[in-house]
């Protein structure tokens, strides 16, 4: 605790010595959960498109026994509001929204998720429990210092950018519309992580690099995409500091009313999949 902490290093300033510390944590084994909710899409030629949204409700610290998660909670309150949205707003195409378990034990909860029903191989399809057969992945994986989101394709590879860069150009007219309505700069509520402006890329806007749910699906063969809180350094999350009291509420309120929009037009846009290559 603080108080021993302190305690141990006034002693030491006073005096030279040594010390040796342990520490101990007990693991214990538990089963994870993935939770998913369909809705039907109202259009009766975009209906049998089907578009998966993630995000993952779990949390973690470096210190287990100490992890608030308030930070990391941010995703999965978004994807719980983008749920609301649509039950006021039926989409047009298909929606499954789906929360998974143990993204911090090796994002096990997505690919369990991925093999019990959305993988394509082969080998994978005949242990499908229910397939899905999604057209799009979108993961959410926020944070609340900056109000500004990222679109991001999941890979570095610049083999694999070009075939994204329709969907850059679709979500960035979404951005142009949808911002002044709710009172944002287009310039800043969103940045293309596909096609960076001026010469930047993806690992400008996310300091340290960010593991998203969604590149687990893309190397499932799935089409996917990502919307990250960019340019925040995240130094709160993985900690015991990562409290309630730090989450900028209004930021994250500004987010959701933006994935809201964005992922409104993109369901209900029945030029989604123009122009990509097979």
């Amino acid at each position: 605790g603080r108080e021993d902490g302190l305690a141990l290093r006034g002693q030491l300033e006073r005096s030279r010595q040594r010390a040796l510390l342990k520490g101990r944590m007990d693991w214990q084994s538990r089963t994870g959960r993935n939770l998913w909710a369909r809705f039907p899409g109202s259009h009766p030629d975009l209906a049998g498109e089907t578009i998966i949204v993630e995000a993952y409700y779990d949390g973690i610290s470096i210190v287990p026994g100490l992890a608030p998660s308030a930070e990391m909670s941010s995703s999965i309150a978004a994807l719980l509001a983008f749920g609301d949205y649509l039950k006021s707003n039926p989409p047009a195409r298909t929606v499954i929204l789906v929360a998974t378990d143990a993204h911090f034990q090796g994002q096990r909860g997505m690919a369990d998720f991925l093999d019990r029903h959305a993988r394509k191989l082969d080998y994978y399809a005949k242990r499908m429990q229910e397939p899905l057969d999604p057209h799009l992945f979108i993961s959410l994986d926020l944070t609340t210092q900056t109000d500004q989101l990222g679109l991001w394709n999941n890979t570095n590879s610049y083999d694999l950018k070009r075939f994204f860069v329709p969907f850059g150009r679709r979500f960035v007219q979404y951005n142009e519309e949808l911002a002044p309505v709710l009172g944002r700069d287009p310039a800043r509520s969103l940045i293309n992580g596909i096609s960076p402006i001026r010469g930047m890329d993806w690992d400008t806007f996310v300091p340290g690099g960010v593991s998203v749910n969604s590149m687990k699906a893309l190397d499932a063969g799935i089409v996917s995409l990502a919307l990250v809180t960019v340019n925040d350094g995240r130094f709160s999350v993985n900690t015991p500091f990562d409290s309630i009291d730090k989450v900028n509420f209004e930021n994250l309120g500004r987010q959701s009313a933006m994935i809201n929009g964005l992922l409104g037009r993109a369901i209900n846009d029945p030029n989604l999949f123009a122009d990509l290559e097979d």
